[in-house]
């Protein structure tokens, strides 16, 4: 899925800058112009970038979810966050996990 992001990323970098040397009055500047390598190592680039960032988000939801299963399970003595604190928790958990079940469902959809 993410190769073929990368290829529509690309085309559509193409096409827009296709679309503004026709608008230009002027020549286009040559370092503007990117070959096909230097295309696909930006979207590479991206792509990892995006598996990053989503692989952070998971890991961050992953200890919150510990962090909030901890505090409800232990003893009183050993928590360390209040009950405003956890409610708080509960509600980006679950909005993270919704999140990623709806992203999930829609990739499907759109396949």
């Amino acid at each position: 899925m993410s190769l073929k992001i990368g290829r529509a990323v690309g085309r559509v970098y193409t096409a827009l800058q296709k679309k503004l040397q026709k608008i230009s009055f002027r020549k286009p500047v040559h370092h503007a112009v990117r070959s096909d390598a230097q295309q696909s190592r930006l979207v590479r680039s991206l792509e990892w970038l995006i598996l990053t960032a989503l692989a952070a988000f998971f890991v961050a939801l992953l200890i919150l979810l510990f962090v909030w299963i901890w505090n409800v399970v232990t003893p009183i003595q050993w928590r360390w966050l209040s009950e405003t604190d956890l409610g708080l928790i509960k509600n980006v958990v679950a909005g993270g996990f919704t999140l990623v079940v709806a992203g999930d469902q829609l990739q499907k959809r759109f396949k």
